[in-house]
């Protein structure tokens, strides 16, 4: 969902990265709550899964971990040395080969590690560690979609309609309390944190989206609970997945949305000209008129050619003029854009400091508190304002050659509202003209 909306900024990146540290968690946490409620006799498991508690919770943990390690290291250095398409032929292979490998180990010596786990630390490391990892990351973005369409239909075979029935009120306190657990969860993590998050309440709902992880539990709890109930408990977790898959992507696109990291322009339908307020079925129905006999007053709506507002991000972090050296590269190191705007204490624009003229500066510590955000700021780098064309915005690209250019209210105006970037406006005009 975030990928389809091309969202970016500091919101996306939580999002991301809570999601990820979120499975993670949960992951270990089931294990071990699993183990000791089978070590306690609470639940009956099949073989002797309860008979080595400590020896089955290391391998499914720290195990688990130690072989994602490996295998996330072994294929970054391959992806280094080899072609792409020699990659993936890895990649699946060391895929498949953990899939069945929990399987037999199991089997032959009644321990194994979480496959769900290896590989959630197998792509953490590879994506930090790797040289490059875009390219890899972008191509199995593609096909991978076919394989996640296949993951879901074969989880849906697990899925009994028939069953959905006796949900009742389980299945609607466990959808509940989720998601009043991830809502208040997240709400107060920032509070406690001190962070001031635009997207406020819509974070923790966003975190909902993790159907691989609950099914491939709920495959967990099916093959080593020896009960009648692990399938009424399959049943209320495939059955809430069906539920926040339809609900979840449209608070994900609210979240992100509302924190300004969507582009204007993806969230229209056609890209082009288009006349601003006027909606799809407002449309139809002057169509209509028309074919009646009517006749609408359109003189005073005028066709709006795009420009830069509709192609900016507003959720971009501002660099404050006083702010240290330290600070600077800060705020440079955790973000995912390459020039950072430099504002006053009124907002308004001082400079752009270039990710291109700070990565080759020798640190020096006795000059960390000496130098400021704006002695290093490019005052050069004009802004442009957000009613501007996009022709012309490209011109001013041209001009300065720079890859983004700060925006603000308008052409009198210093008070800086987003960023462009150029890729995104080239983009844009590349489409405009297939339309």
């Amino acid at each position: 969902m975030l990928q389809e909306y091309e969202a970016k900024g500091p919101v996306t990146d939580a999002t991301l990265t809570l999601t990820g540290a979120n499975n993670i968690i949960c992951i270990v946490l089931f294990h071990a709550l699993f183990l000791v409620l089978a070590s306690s006799g609470a639940i009956e498991t099949t073989g002797n899964l309860a008979q080595h508690l400590w020896l089955t919770l290391a391998a499914i943990t720290l195990g688990s971990v130690a072989l994602g390690v490996v295998a996330g290291m072994m294929i970054s250095i391959l992806h280094a040395k080899l072609q792409l398409s020699e990659t993936l032929l890895i990649f699946f292979a060391v895929f498949a080969l953990l899939g069945a490998g929990e399987q037999w180990l199991w089997l032959k010596y009644g321990v194994s590690f979480s496959f769900l786990l290896t590989t959630l630390v197998m792509g953490a490391v590879f994506a930090n560690v790797a040289i490059d990892s875009q390219k890899l990351e972008a191509t199995l973005r593609t096909i991978g979609k076919p394989v996640f369409v296949g993951f879901f239909v074969i989880a849906g075979f697990g899925l009994h309609i028939d069953d959905l029935a006796h949900m009742g009120w389980l299945g609607a306190a466990y959808i509940l309390c989720r998601f009043l657990g991830k809502t208040l969860g997240c709400y107060m993590g920032v509070r406690w944190a001190g962070v001031p998050a635009r997207a406020g309440w819509h974070l923790g709902p966003a975190l909902l989206c993790q159907a691989a992880v609950q099914i491939g539990l709920a495959s967990f709890v099916d093959r080593y609970w020896a009960s009648d109930l692990a399938g009424r408990f399959v049943t209320v977790i495939l059955g809430s997945v069906v539920v926040f898959e339809l609900i979840v992507p449209l608070l994900v696109k609210r979240c992100v949305v509302q924190a300004g990291e969507v582009k204007a322009m993806t969230l229209l339908g056609r890209v082009g000209t288009f006349t601003e307020g006027t909606s799809v079925t407002r449309l139809a129905l002057e169509s209509f008129g028309r074919l009646v006999g009517w006749r609408f007053d359109r003189s005073s709506i005028e066709p709006e050619a795009l420009c830069v507002r509709h192609i900016m991000r507003t959720n971009v972090q501002f660099i404050p003029a006083a702010a240290t050296f330290d600070e600077v590269l800060h705020d440079i190191e955790r973000s995912t854009y390459s020039h950072f705007p430099v504002v006053n204490d009124a907002g308004e624009f001082v400079g752009v400091i270039h990710f291109s003229d700070v990565h080759d500066v020798i640190y020096d510590p006795s000059l960390s508190s000496l130098v400021t955000a704006i002695d290093l700021a490019d005052p050069a780098s004009d802004p442009v304002p957000q009613n501007l064309p996009l022709r012309e915005a490209l011109d001013r690209f041209r001009e300065q050659n720079v890859g983004a250019l700060p925006v603000v209210d308008h052409a009198e105006s210093k008070r800086v509202v987003g960023l462009v970037e150029q890729r995104d406006l080239l983009r844009a005009l590349h489409l405009s003209q297939d339309t």
